[in-house]
């Protein structure tokens, strides 16, 4: 039960973090991803390591889709890239 409530934790701080960051306005998974705090060693989103920005513009995304079904987040395919904004 701890980790669960661990988990559920994680997901609430990480889309409320999301939708801070689109305040400023639409933008696609790998610019939000660059401005959320990550539990890793490097000091800014330049120093990660290429698959690590795949594994967390990943995680972004599927909390993107989640907030998406909720209502809260809008998505945008009308130009080369997905955008989102909030709803």
């Amino acid at each position: 039960q701890a980790r669960i409530d661990q988990l559920r934790q994680h997901h609430h701080n990480r889309a409320n973090a999301i939708m801070t960051v689109l305040q400023k306005g639409p933008q696609n998974a790998f610019s939000i991803a660059s401005q959320l705090k990550w539990d890793l060693s490097y000091e800014h989103w330049d120093q990660f390591p290429i698959s690590q920005k795949w594994f967390a513009t990943g995680e972004v995304i599927s909390h993107l889709k989640y907030l998406e079904g909720m209502g809260k987040v809008k998505q945008d395919k009308s130009s080369f890239e997905i955008r989102y904004s909030l709803n």
